[in-house]
């Protein structure tokens, strides 16, 4: 992991290049898939959420908005829920199996719960329902897949935004 620290001046400082760095340089660091962590100079706080933020409003500044004023708003006016929303929304594009498997096993319970089937057929139909080969296969995934970097930076993304959100509230 790459350490930036930040000076009182907030100017950025690259501890491995050893020199200065823009929040540019920064964003293409990030774009690149080096992590990052930016720590306050003096107290040694972590402020790696801030500065990407500062980086996002910087390239808006700079290329234009590319975030839409809709989805701004709803963030803003519905607070940690629609992120938390987002958030479920990308684990289940990017893991349909465990969404599918969690609410098979969510409604067997529920079954169970309200007494329309006992729970030994339960457990069977589970076993039967959650087995390995009732999953898609490997090669059914679309070839335009998310990679590990792609989903870890959406997830940052949506974390910083809940943060950001959650200071503004």
């Amino acid at each position: 992991m790459r350490t930036i620290k930040r000076y009182t001046n907030r100017k950025l400082y690259d501890s491995q290049e050893r020199r200065y760095i823009t929040l540019e340089e920064l964003a293409t660091l990030i774009r690149q898939g080096e992590e990052i962590e930016v720590r306050d100079h003096i107290s040694g706080a972590d402020l790696t959420t801030l500065v990407m933020m500062q980086t996002v409003l910087d390239q808006e500044r700079r290329e234009g908005s590319r975030i839409s004023q809709e989805i701004l708003a709803d963030l803003l006016q519905s607070g940690a829920g629609a992120a938390d929303r987002l958030r479920g929304s990308v684990h289940a594009f990017l893991d349909p199996d465990g969404i599918v498997d969690r609410e098979i096993s969510r409604r067997l319970d529920l079954l169970v719960a309200q007494s329309k089937l006992d729970g030994e057929e339960a457990d069977r139909l589970r076993l039967l329902l959650l087995a390995p080969d009732m999953h898609a296969e490997a090669g059914d995934e679309s070839p335009a897949s998310a990679t590990q970097s792609d989903v870890e930076s959406l997830m940052r993304r949506i974390d910083e935004l809940t943060r950001r959100i959650d200071d503004l509230l």
